[in-house]
């Protein structure tokens, strides 16, 4: 175990309250990933963003409106890390869609600017 001495001076803590500051953020982000993000029945526990409102819907189909949905096919880092610790790898991307998998289970996802298309293949 490493020591650290508390001399008092402003290096020190200034070290101190960068470290403070990471562990927070970290903590922070990390909530977010763990709380930002619910599975969804239909889509074998598919994970979906709380903030996202369904517009319309099917057994297989959901479309949701999404606000950080991007143009580019691209999601948020945390979404990213989701999907990654419920076990959905990115399988084929092609243009705007992107397929995941976990198993036999397929979803393929198509964002576009403030919305999120989730289908399930079967």
């Amino acid at each position: 175990m490493v020591k650290v001495k508390w001399d008092g001076s402003w290096k020190t803590r200034l070290k101190w309250g960068f470290s403070a500051l990471g562990i927070v953020s970290i903590l922070l982000y990390g909530s977010i990933v763990i709380f930002g993000y619910k599975g969804s029945g239909d889509l074998q526990g598919f994970p979906v963003p709380v903030s996202a409102h369904v517009m319309n819907e099917t057994k297989s189909i959901k479309n949701y409106k999404w606000k950080p949905a991007a143009r580019e096919g691209d999601l948020p880092l945390s979404y990213k890390i989701r999907l990654l610790s419920a076990g959905w790898r990115e399988r084929d991307k092609e243009g705007h869609t992107v397929t995941y998998g976990k198993r036999a289970h397929r979803v393929e996802m198509v964002t576009g600017e403030d919305y999120l298309f989730l289908e399930q293949v079967k």
